[in-house]
């Protein structure tokens, strides 16, 4: 059985840890896997609850940076001290369905190098009433797919290409490592529901996207900065419009509506 490294980036949200997303992991059928929680400069009792996670199961290894320095930053760290022969994301707020590795690994241990990631199913919750639904994606190569939680990806993606999520854009970063992702590799989906994934259906709620920060903002404007021309020259109208869609939306709730419209 070939080694998985599952990664989580976490801040403030202890409760989730310990209820959700490492209990979703140690329930795994496939079990050869270590799972690597990396503290984003927590200001609460993160750090206990970690040790204490950690003493339940041998295959948990903590982390911890002294100041807050964004998720895309804990993820790097998260890879760098990885040993297995694949690595998974997972945000400290979502799990894994029992059978996430079991039936990814069993897909990407075949596959040719062109393949470079495995993605499933997310069953997409939503965290005020409780309505569910149910997400593919797209099997083909989608020019503006996120890479985050639900893939498993071969370790040569980081190591040989440098395929490291960029820190100057934590807020986006998924989105940029998609990009370049696809410069390179080619994806496999499993069309079964193995991610739960919790999310805000009201973006205008005061605890969701209308906290956008200015640091949030600066981060968008060097996404576009850096991506933009590729959206353009590759000429999909659907496609430019969405991550516009996505950048102005962030804008117009950060105070900026003006530059986001």
């Amino acid at each position: 059985q070939p080694k998985v490294s599952i990664i989580i980036a976490t801040y403030n949200k202890p409760h989730l840890l310990a209820k959700r997303s490492v209990p979703s992991i140690l329930r795994q059928r496939y079990s050869n896997f270590e799972c690597i929680i990396v503290d984003d400069g927590s200001t609460d009792n993160t750090p206990e609850v970690m040790e204490e996670l950690r003493k339940q199961d041998n295959r948990i290894k903590i982390f911890r940076f002294p100041q807050n320095k964004g998720a895309a930053a804990a993820f790097n760290y998260g890879i760098k001290q990885s040993t297995g022969e694949y690595i998974a994301f997972l945000d400290h707020d979502d799990e894994y369905s029992s059978d996430f590795l079991e039936k990814t690994i069993m897909k990407i241990i075949n596959l040719p190098r062109n393949i470079g990631a495995v993605g499933c199913g997310v069953i997409q919750i939503d965290e005020k009433n409780g309505k569910r639904s149910y997400v593919v994606p797209p099997a083909n190569t989608s020019f503006y797919l996120a890479l985050a939680d639900g893939w498993l990806f071969k370790r040569e993606v980081f190591f040989q290409n440098n395929l490291f999520l960029d820190e100057e854009l934590s807020a986006c970063a998924d989105t940029d490592l998609g990009l370049r992702f696809f410069e390179i590799y080619q994806i496999i989906v499993v069309a079964q529901p193995l991610l739960k994934k919790y999310i805000r259906s009201n973006i205008f709620d005061r605890d969701g996207l209308s906290t956008v920060s200015e640091k949030r903002l600066l981060e968008w404007k060097k996404f576009l900065a850096k991506n933009l021309s590729k959206f353009e020259a590759k000429g999909d109208k659907k496609e430019l419009t969405f991550i516009l869609r996505q950048a102005g939306r962030n804008f117009v709730l950060g105070g900026y509506k003006t530059e986001g419209l």
